[in-house]
Order: C-alpha cells, then structure tokens, then sequence
C-alpha cells in the first residue's frame, strides 16, 4: 500500500507468544498488534489450499465484491473464483470479503484454533446451532479469499466489535488510524494508497500503524480504530470479529447506533445478550 503520508505511520506492536495480560493490556488501550506465528500449528495452515477448496467446496456459490466498490459484485462458484484468483492481474480485482463458511461448512471452523484472550461474550453464551440459524447475524466469522491487489477500503468493523484476522497463504498490508485521526481521514472515506488531498487535505496530518502480514501471523484490530488492508500476495485468511470485557460497553451503545444493525435486530441481541440491553 503506498501511502502518502508514509512518515506518519509506526510499525505495530509484535508478539511472537504473548501472555494473557499482553493481549488485554492492548485491548484495553485499543492498541493493534501482530502475533508473528500464531497460527502457524493450525490445521488451516497446510489443509486450506486452494485445490482443496476448489476439490471440496468448489460447487458452493459465493458473492465477490470489487475491492474499491462493494455496489460492484456478483457471485461465482468457489471453482470459478478460485481460477480468477490464481489468474488474475487486474488492478482492482473481485475480492470474497463475506463468506460466513461456517453457515454452510462447519467442519472448516475445527481446522482452526482460537486463543483464549480472543474469546468472544457472544460465542461462549449462544449455543453453536443457533448461531448457525436465527442468529446468523451473530456468528461474526468469515474466510476472506483474493488475488494480488484485491482488499478492503478504510472501515470501521460492525458494532464496534474488536476483530483477529489470521493468514493461511499470502500476504497482507494494513494501516491502522486511531479515532483521534478520525476527522483527518474522512471518517473512513479516504483511500490510504490513493488519498483525494484536495478532498481531504488533513490525511497528511493523520499518525497511523502500519504493518505487513504474513502466512500463519495473527493480527488484532482494536473497536475504535479505522482500517485499511491490500492483498500483497493472492491468499486466504480468517477472521472473527468478538466482544468481551474491554468492548462490552461499545458495542451496547454501538447497537443503538450502527446502520447496519436494524432496531428488530438490536432488541433480538440484547434478547440472547442481557449485557447489552
């Protein structure tokens, strides 16, 4: 990702075997980090191919998104797709940014494990089955497939929820602003490779974290903390966004608050979750 205001960016906190009170004293300050390795004993690290998705689950529809514009999609057979990944050399390529596998295949989610400090309010208080029926909206986990130079633009993720993300193959870039820098980048509206200066001439100004992902590297996102992520490398990765101790209280007000989650939807969470009511 070539950002322009390069020289504002440090590099990310790294671990390389994080205690428990490493990863929540970073929570807590709303920190990103990287732990270098953490997946790497993982099944998904020598199993999640892309000839074994394409032998096991490529009959399985999927819906792509263009990377700068997410109005742009279709959906294509994981077979299909998974050609276009190792094929392509478009500058904006179609990027799998939203596929809930587990809803379809959930013998995928035993290939992988998920540290303790990752443990999610929702996961541990929501029986299995009806995450992965009336509460869909809850299940808050994803593979993310694309080829080189696909990615998500400048976000916030849902309902202030914190977020890991782990690469099985590939590589990834991301920057990090914190919500101190919000009004420099356009409340998420600026394309850190490509800034619009005259648009939004305080990006120069914004202080981020910058940092390069590699296969079998875990990487957290703190609730507050605006995000941007280009593919180096075509790849698979996982991520599952979650709430606990140090984002309870942000993701109860964020429920009132976020676009996305329909007032029919927020008083069905706040049914299975008391805290948030």
């Amino acid at each position: 990702m070539t950002v322009m205001n390069h020289k504002q960016l440090t590099p990310c906190i790294e671990f390389f075997n994080p205690t428990t009170e490493d990863v929540t004293r970073c929570m807590e300050q709303r920190q990103p980090f990287i732990i270098r390795n953490g997946a790497a004993n993982w099944v998904a690290r020598t199993k999640w191919t892309w000839n074994f998705f394409k032998q096991n689950y490529g009959h399985h529809s999927i819906k792509v998104y263009r990377s700068s514009n997410d109005q742009d999609n279709r959906y294509m057979s994981l077979a299909e797709y998974i050609d276009y990944i190792t094929s392509s050399d478009e500058k904006d390529p179609y990027y799998a940014s939203a596929w809930q596998f587990s809803l379809y295949f959930k013998e995928l989610v035993d290939d992988y494990q998920v540290a303790d400090y990752f443990s999610c309010i929702i996961r541990n208080r929501i029986d299995d089955d009806l995450l992965h029926d009336q509460a869909a909206l809850l299940l808050l986990r994803w593979i993310y497939m694309g080829p080189k130079n696909s990615g998500s633009r400048m976000h916030l993720d849902i309902a202030s929820t914190h977020a890991w993300n782990a690469v099985i193959s590939g590589r990834k870039e991301w920057v990090f602003y914190g919500p101190e820098e919000a009004e420099k980048v356009g409340f998420g509206q600026v394309n850190a490779a490509e800034p619009d200066l005259e648009r939004y001439p305080m990006f120069h100004e914004a202080k981020g974290v910058h940092c390069i992902q590699n296969p079998g590297d875990i990487i957290f996102t703190p609730c507050t903390h605006y995000h941007q992520i280009r593919n180096l490398e075509a790849g698979i990765s996982i991520t599952e966004n979650f709430v606990n101790a140090t984002n309870c209280n942000e993701v109860k007000q964020a429920l009132m608050q976020d676009e996305d989650i329909s007032p029919e939807q927020a008083s069905f969470i706040k049914l299975l979750i008391p805290e948030f009511a």
